[in-house]
């Protein structure tokens, strides 16, 4: 997945998916099949995927990929131009104590997203650049240079907007 082969990453997963139990591990190996998916454009299935995973992670084991799969369906929801409901997952997971770094990351990228969506473009500023300090220290090269993508376009626009 690192390497971008989210394909060949999908097919491993899913020949792993047999071999898993109900346990951590099938838990693990749905997530990121749901993230194969996501990245390759199938967007319908991810979002079953996480929603599966979601429920099967509520009162058992798999916390960590609750709340992965919360923040890619908040991204889901973004795409999909449903900004409230991808709000409340994002304030969801920000309620949430014990997350580690690269949620609280991802996180902050989603809700640049969100805001730039809503025209509060100081408040996506202040998110994206949170997000990308984060990336930059946890050195998470893709999701960095993704954010720092976001941020050129959302500069750019302030500036268009104060022209």
């Amino acid at each position: 997945m690192i390497l971008g082969n989210f394909r060949e990453a999908q097919s491993i997963w899913e020949s792993i998916q047999q071999l898993a139990d109900q346990t951590q591990h099938w838990i693990n190996v749905r997530y990121y099949t749901a993230k194969c998916l996501f990245h390759q454009g199938l967007i319908a299935d991810s979002k079953g995927v996480l929603l599966d995973v979601i429920q099967h992670t509520i009162k058992g084991p798999g916390r960590m990929n609750f709340f992965d799969s919360q923040i890619a369906l908040a991204e889901i929801f973004l795409l999909e131009g449903e900004s409230d409901k991808a709000q409340k997952r994002l304030e969801y997971i920000q309620k949430a104590p014990h997350l580690h770094r690269y949620q609280i990351a991802q996180t902050q990228r989603l809700s640049g997203q969100l805001h730039t969506l809503r025209g509060e473009l100081p408040e996506a500023h202040a998110s994206l650049t949170e997000a990308i300090d984060l990336f930059e220290r946890m050195g998470m090269r893709r999701e960095l240079a993704e954010a720092r993508e976001e941020l050129a376009r959302l500069e750019a626009r302030m500036a268009e907007a104060d022209e």
